[in-house]
């Protein structure tokens, strides 16, 4: 009697293997996933994002700090309200970092933004280049770059 060892095989015969388990698919998913979330960032520049932001946010700041330091002034020559809102900041200065920073009552990095005229790539230069109740608009950017990111209107106040 001969013992044919093909045939003896527990599992029946072999099989070879022709592609991945889902496992293995999903391990390596997965890994490509992390590699792509540690690595992406350092290749998308979110700075020029970020300026933007940063610059239309003290635009808004400014613009609102303007509105309500003009309606101030506009209602302390109207009539006998002296005790209205808080102190009238002098805007007649025009477009400056200065008039900006007042209006915002904090300071902003002047080393990197700044407020120039609108039209120009200069500040106001000087005194007095606001007449009272007259407007002019103004545009901020960053230093860097001279684009322009956000602009307003400032009205003359003292």
């Amino acid at each position: 009697m001969s013992i044919n060892s093909r045939n003896l095989s527990v599992m029946g015969p072999m099989r070879t293997q022709q592609g991945f388990t889902l496992v293995e698919l999903v391990v390596v998913v997965v890994l490509l996933g992390i590699l792509a979330a540690t690595v992406a960032p350092r290749f998308v520049d979110l700075t020029g994002d970020a300026e933007r932001s940063t610059v239309r946010g003290f635009a808004e700041a400014v613009n609102g700090g303007n509105n309500i330091n003009f309606a101030t002034w506009l209602a302390r020559r109207s009539g006998p309200t002296a005790a209205v809102g808080a102190p009238i900041k002098d805007t007649t200065a025009g477009c400056t970092d200065a008039v900006a920073q007042a209006l915002l009552q904090e300071a902003f990095d002047t080393t990197k933004y700044e407020v120039v005229v609108s039209g120009t790539n200069a500040p106001d230069s000087g005194t007095n280049n606001l007449a009272l109740g007259a407007e002019k608009d103004c545009d901020f950017r960053v230093k860097s770059t001279p684009t322009i990111l956000a602009s307003l209107t400032l009205s003359g106040s003292k």
